[in-house]
């Protein structure tokens, strides 16, 4: 993809679907912000993050390696380029030029007085918005809290050079997210989990050593207890169910999107019971409270609704197998859409013959040609035969082979 298209990007707030506030932090809402500016979801980066890892050694709850960065480059194509050290004003100038995103890490106190956030003696991530002429004023962005504004470059400069000029760029992106399948076979395996030679045990092993560690502590809370660690595993948990969320979102018109809103369903209990959970222990920590029979018996609630994700997660994928990728699945849902929106044709059946749903061949050659138009792709004259254009399956199939086509060319 020529960068040139992304010299004169607008930054556009992110779409959230999670009624749920600070799951994203002020960085990962800036990755949120551009990757949805350049018309790519977010939420993917975050699509195998269900981790759960308990250390049987030192009796620890772990987390695995932050992958936003890593799902970046694997899905899209964009680089993490650090460039600690560097200019200010060259560093905006390359960027705006190379179509590349700035984000910086920054002094607040430096860059507004008007808000109490930014009055105290914090750092805080900003994405740069392109600047032809940098050296006077800069528009900076930040989404937690929301601050949009042209910002003096001295005093942007001094809030840079505070945090000893840390900061990095993102290429464009050059390809479409991977397969969903994949991503969740992935998710799956963390989520079922297995022992390793380390100590650690993963996923449902690791819980069930972690609660065994419960059951063993004879009424003892001390400061080994993972607070921070289990704000975390909430924390990735509502992530991939914002993940979830933004899949449903295109498959408003696939029959088989019931296996999703399940997944959520399950999800939202896992995330609310460990929220449960987690608070209890605060509030046991907090008054002094050495009975853990009940905060047990919540671990095993949700050991039970954790399983119960792995066997819906199981029949998504059995599913998913004959379907080839979410792509796949957007497409259906968009032909569906055009039927439902402009012709009153409303399909159960992918297989079930549009000609049979009131559809004359007139309509067909105008719905191929409403196809076109959505999907940016055309149909040579020869191929414009109605009985391979007669299904909702048959159509999608169609469609995926002019997109491939166009991958390739």
């Amino acid at each position: 993809m020529n960068n040139s298209m992304y010299k004169d990007l607008c930054y556009i707030k992110p779409k959230i679907y999670l009624n749920r506030k600070f799951f994203l932090s002020c960085e990962e809402l800036i990755l949120a912000s551009y990757l949805q500016s350049c018309g790519k979801p977010y939420q993917w980066i975050y699509s195998d993050g269900w981790d759960f890892s308990y250390d049987t050694l030192s009796q620890t709850l772990c987390m695995g390696k932050d992958s936003r960065f890593a799902n970046l480059n694997t899905m899209f194509g964009i680089q993490k380029i650090s460039t600690r050290g560097s200019k200010l004003n060259s560093l905006i100038g390359s960027a705006t030029e190379k179509g590349m995103c700035l984000i910086i890490f920054a002094e607040t106190r430096y860059i507004s007085e008007e808000h109490n956030y930014y009055q105290k003696d914090r750092s805080h991530f900003y994405m740069i918005r392109p600047t032809v002429n940098p050296d006077k004023v800069v528009s900076v962005v930040s989404w937690l809290p929301e601050y949009e504004r042209e910002v003096d470059y001295s005093s942007l400069e001094k809030a840079y050079e505070a945090t000893n000029c840390e900061s990095y760029l993102l290429t464009p992106p050059i390809k479409s997210e991977v397969s969903l399948l994949r991503q969740l076979k992935k998710c799956h395996s963390q989520m079922t989990g297995t022992d390793d030679e380390s100590n650690r045990s993963y996923g449902l092993a690791g819980m069930d050593k972690f609660i065994e560690r419960w059951r063993q502590a004879s009424g003892i809370i001390n400061d080994r207890i993972e607070i921070d660690e289990l704000k975390e595993v909430i924390t990735r948990r509502t992530k991939f169910a914002e993940f979830l969320l933004s899949i449903m979102d295109n498959m408003d018109y696939d029959p088989q999107q019931r296996y999703v809103i399940r997944l959520y369903e399950v999800a939202e209990q896992c995330i609310n019971q460990w929220t449960y959970f987690r608070n209890s222990l605060i509030r046991k920590k907090s008054i002094h409270n050495t009975d853990l029979s009940d905060l047990i018996t919540r671990l095993e609630l949700i050991r039970d609704s954790e399983h119960d994700m792995v066997e819906n997660f199981n029949e998504f994928i059995v599913y998913l197998e004959g379907v080839d990728d979410l792509q796949n699945i957007q497409v259906y849902g968009r032909v569906g859409a055009i039927l439902s929106e402009k012709y009153s044709v409303y399909v159960e059946e992918g297989a079930a013959d549009l000609r049979l749903l009131g559809l004359d061949s007139i309509s067909i050659i105008n719905f191929i040609v409403d196809i076109e138009a959505e999907f940016g792709i055309q149909f040579m004259d020869h191929e414009l035969v109605v009985d391979e254009f007669a299904t909702v399956d048959a159509i999608t199939s169609k469609i995926m082979e002019k997109i491939c086509e166009g991958r390739s060319e």
